[in-house]
């Protein structure tokens, strides 16, 4: 179950509902990318990590993929067969390379 906290007194601040494999992680400043499954369907979605309130919801390209924020506007996803970026303001797939695309593989991502 995700939930937020105030980091100056440890108070819960928000709780998001009942989630099976919860998966939570920073999006941006004020964004976080929660993921899991709710009542048998899958889901990958941004969220206010001030107040746990859904932003909007996520490509589903990133449910089986490990994201990190380029610290400006964009989520760049990685897997074991892809690399795509969504972007922040709108939650849409900017980009994405498939391994074997055009010959190419998927490049591993070190660093955004």
């Amino acid at each position: 179950m995700p939930a937020g906290y105030d980091l100056a007194t440890g108070n819960e601040k928000w709780r998001g509902k009942q989630t099976f494999g919860a998966d939570l992680v920073p999006a941006g400043p004020s964004l976080a990318k929660v993921g899991g499954d709710l009542a048998g369907q899958k889901f990958d979605q941004l969220m206010s990590a001030d107040t746990g309130e859904v932003q909007r919801p996520l490509p589903k390209e990133v449910s089986v993929m490990s994201c990190s924020h380029d610290q400006a506007a964009t989520l760049v996803c990685a897997g074991p067969f892809a690399v795509i970026a969504v972007d922040l303001a709108s939650g849409q797939l900017l980009w994405q390379l498939h391994h074997d695309q055009d010959g190419r593989k998927a490049p591993t991502v070190k660093a955004v």
